[in-house]
């Protein structure tokens, strides 16, 4: 298993992203289609930038390393 290290990440913020994103999952209709509230699309939207500022950390110490 790998571990990864976030800087600047609010645990508690990101334990709320995820069980908005996990209720809104249970909401899918049977076509598969989602539709979010404003809340669901800002959860998701963290745990992107979340993502983004990982990847990106680890691009740059494979491009500067």
């Amino acid at each position: 298993m790998t571990t990864i290290t976030i800087k600047g990440i609010d645990v508690n913020l990101l334990e709320e992203q995820r069980k908005i994103i996990g209720n809104a999952l249970c909401g899918v209709d049977d076509d598969g289609s989602v539709l979010l509230n404003p809340e669901e699309v800002n959860a998701l939207l963290g745990v992107s930038n979340i993502l983004d500022a990982w990847s990106d950390e680890i691009y740059h110490k494979e491009v500067e390393g």
